[in-house]
């Protein structure tokens, strides 16, 4: 098992990576990093969209086809978002389902790149997503996660992450 932390915009990770990001259930790509995905892999968040609606994807991993060089991944871990989005506990708990099916579906050796994903409009602490995501990648010990972040501390410098 490696989880990896690193000092990096997630959209510089290499051509060909799996970029990883948490979703709503209902088709919306509308703020956050999500705007961003959404922005940047028009195809991916059609085929996201046409994914989740009419299907019950709660705790479900999605992988785009390659787009733009990247395998753009879903993790469904809210059932909605702004004044819909889960709670904490039911959010934590979808996303261990999420990355149990996404690391069943990748190959071995692959290398997944994300965000601290659910931290932002999900609202969950990154230590309780970090928590489970050590514990899943303990069963799939050929896979490689990074944790990108581009954090700037106290002082006003990027942490060396």
């Amino acid at each position: 098992m490696t989880l990896i932390h690193k000092q990096m915009d997630l959209f510089d990770a290499p051509k060909r990576s799996y970029i990883a990001h948490a979703c709503n259930c209902v088709g919306v790509w509308g703020k956050g990093i999500a705007k961003s995905f959404k922005e940047k892999f028009p195809k991916s968040f059609q085929s996201y969209h046409d994914y989740v609606i009419g299907n019950h994807c709660l705790g479900t991993a999605f992988v785009c086809e390659m787009e733009n060089n990247f395998y753009v991944v879903c993790l469904m871990s809210s059932v909605g978002y702004d004044s819909k989005v889960g709670d904490p506990k039911s959010i934590v708990s979808a996303t261990t389902l999420a990355l149990n099916d996404l690391l069943q579906q990748i190959p071995p050796n692959s290398i997944v790149y994300s965000n601290k994903f659910n931290s932002g409009l999900f609202n969950v602490p990154w230590e309780d997503t970090e928590k489970i995501l050590l514990e899943t990648l303990e069963k799939f010990p050929e896979i490689t996660w990074i944790v990108c972040s581009n954090e700037v501390n106290k002082e006003g410098r990027k942490n060396d992450t």
